[in-house]
């Protein structure tokens, strides 16, 4: 039974070290239940915007502060449409 199928704005990561590109977040519960810092609420899934223009300017301000630092000056990052699809499992 699905509870809710909607277009969303996600994130991208790309870098010369991988040869795909990495959806921002697919492996985000992972490391949210290992961190002990983990602030209530925190969400638990994919980087997600509402927005086009919301998710665009998370890549612009990310991308300034890459590259300030030499070693992240290669890394990439763009706005890509995703569906977020949640299901209830019984």
């Amino acid at each position: 039974m699905r509870i809710w199928d909607r277009k969303l704005w996600g994130v991208e990561f790309f870098t010369p070290r991988f040869r795909e590109p990495l959806l921002l977040g697919s492996m985000w519960d992972d490391v949210v239940r290992e961190r002990k810092d983990v602030y209530a609420g925190e969400p638990t899934r994919a980087l997600l915007f509402q927005t086009r223009r919301d998710a665009r300017a998370w890549c612009r301000k990310q991308l300034a502060e890459w590259a300030k630092n030499e070693s992240t000056r290669a890394w990439k990052v763009t706005a890509v449409r995703v569906r977020e699809t949640v299901a209830l499992i019984e």
